[in-house]
């Protein structure tokens, strides 16, 4: 008999977070990216000229290789919701062999809330966002450790899954990271009239099975 090996880890929005910022992460620099643990979540607020931004980085450990892991958060937005283009929420798994494993995505608002994966293709798949209120966002990806590839198996707004996703896998990298981490990335970036708008994130977490 099988047995399947499970693990979880939540709360991550209570955790460290740094900011990041270079020209590889948006050309241009927000003026203002301020990250505030509150009490029921993580702040983020991007300020700035058009197209302006910044992240908020968190290092963990990827308790086991495994081959599908869900990542969830929820998050929620008020009216200056306007000013942004993207909320994005990047995730690196790196496995025991220095490969990197891309689970970027991010929500393009200007795009009618479009998800995007990897290097930002469209998917077709739209998110139906409330304003001020909680929106939770899971998201279901497949890890091959032979191939060397991740790929992305469902995501789900509010319980209402989309599946699948049809895009090819996306090739893990070696980047010189270190091994057996999650690598969790919340980015904001200004529209093309800059601004300043925020997101609130809870619930920040990955599940995984062998």
């Amino acid at each position: 008999m099988s047995s399947v090996y499970s693990w979880s880890v939540r709360g991550k929005e209570s955790d460290v977070w740094t900011y990041q910022w270079d020209k590889s992460i948006n050309p241009q620099e927000a003026i203002t990216y301020a990250i505030q643990p509150v009490d029921d979540g993580l702040d983020i607020v991007c300020a700035g000229p058009p197209f302006s931004g910044a992240l908020a980085k968190h290092v963990g450990r990827l308790p086991y290789p495994s081959t599908r892991i869900v990542s969830s958060y929820t998050f929620r937005f008020g009216s200056n919701i306007k000013y942004g283009q993207v909320v994005e929420f990047d995730r690196k798994f790196t496995d025991a062999h220095g490969w990197t494993y891309n689970g970027s995505t991010q929500w393009n608002i200007a795009q009618g809330w479009e998800f995007q994966i990897g290097n930002w293709t469209n998917t077709g798949i739209f998110g139906e966002f409330v304003q001020d209120a909680w929106n939770a966002v899971e998201i279901e990806q497949a890890l091959d450790y032979t191939a060397h590839t991740l790929t992305f198996v469902s995501v789900a707004v509010n319980g209402i899954k989309s599946t699948p996703i049809n895009q090819a896998p996306i090739p893990a990298t070696q980047e010189g990271w270190d091994i057996n981490q999650i690598v969790l990335q919340a980015q904001l970036c200004t529209g093309e009239k800059g601004g300043a708008y925020g997101v609130r994130f809870v619930g920040i977490g990955d599940s995984g099975t062998a």
